[in-house]
């Protein structure tokens, strides 16, 4: 879902900045469209429903979970609480499992909110490394030609979708993030 929204998000930005015909983006766009219903129709048969499953909140057995964060929104509570606790050195670094494990809801889950993990276990660095990480690239865009805004916002994005539920644990949030902070020349 992120992948798509990023690519709409580049694909008006390089259209607008092209100042090319708004009718071949909106075809290709409409053969995206034809295409991943496909995909999805077809991804869905060969999981036997599993993947329709992922999208609506449902276990294996096709049953309604609770939860259809599948506990993340706990996670994020305790994590809140945490920093609350301890505002300003957080809880230590690698600590938030370990402190929701022994706390009273016994979450054994690792956190997969990269925000969430840096405001609990860094406390008021971790806010401010947040609106370093931020305020890079925002300030990059603003200064960029219209072709590198459409990269800053697109890798921004991915990022920002990525790091809400993957967190840090993989190289890809990273990677994706220094490429948000990419700086074009145009010498044409």
């Amino acid at each position: 879902v992120a992948g798509i929204v990023v690519l709409v998000v580049f694909s008006l930005f390089y259209v607008f900045y092209k100042k090319s015909n708004l009718l071949p983006f909106l075809q290709m766009l409409g053969l995206a469209f034809v295409v991943g219903i496909g995909v999805w129709i077809y991804t869905s048969n060969v999981t036997k429903g599993m993947l329709d499953n992922r999208y609506t909140g449902k276990n294996a057995s096709g049953i309604q979970k609770k939860d259809i964060t599948s506990g993340r929104l706990d996670i994020l509570t305790v994590q809140f609480n945490n920093f609350m606790e301890h505002p300003i050195t957080g809880i230590g670094v690698g600590n938030g499992k370990y402190e929701r494990l022994h706390g009273e809801k016994n979450v054994t889950a690792a956190s997969h909110n990269e925000v969430g993990r840096l405001i609990e276990e860094h406390g008021l660095i971790g806010i401010l490394s947040l609106l370093l990480l931020f305020t890079s690239p925002v300030a990059l865009f603003f200064r960029g030609s219209f072709l590198q805004k459409a990269f800053i916002i697109s890798f921004f994005l991915l990022w920002i979708f990525t790091i809400g539920h993957s967190a840090m644990r993989i190289a890809f949030p990273s990677f994706i993030y220094g490429l948000s902070l990419i700086n074009l020349k145009d010498d044409q």
